[in-house]
């Protein structure tokens, strides 16, 4: 990529950090029913990998894992089963990442 283009690209990234930063800390609604929102959403649009960081970040925010499977399911009526159906895969694929992360810190603990 050539250096206009990564300018153009870094420009973007910052724009879309700063809009998102200002949306999610608007006041009006907690983080956590934010967060669960921005699931839903994402499911709906088929956002894979956003998704992924989104789980990561609704756990963070100590949203529960029954939180987010039942946001993600409530989103089957519009998505269709297959996006929740692939929602709900890269969650439970996400909360095993973290039990053998806690797993392996625990062992090093020892």
């Amino acid at each position: 990529m050539n250096s206009s283009k990564k300018d153009i690209v870094q420009i973007q990234q910052d724009y879309v950090s700063r809009f998102s930063s200002e949306i999610f800390n608007r006041p009006g609604l907690g983080k956590r029913t934010r967060i669960l929102l921005n699931l839903a959403m994402l499911t709906m649009a088929g956002e894979r990998e956003v998704l992924r960081k989104f789980i990561y970040d609704a756990l963070d925010l100590g949203c529960s894992r029954t939180a987010i499977r039942e946001t993600l399911l409530q989103t089957i009526s519009f998505a269709g089963h297959n996006k929740v159906s692939l929602a709900t895969n890269i969650a439970q694929e996400v909360f095993m990442e973290i039990g053998k992360l806690r797993h392996k810190s625990r062992q090093k603990a020892r």
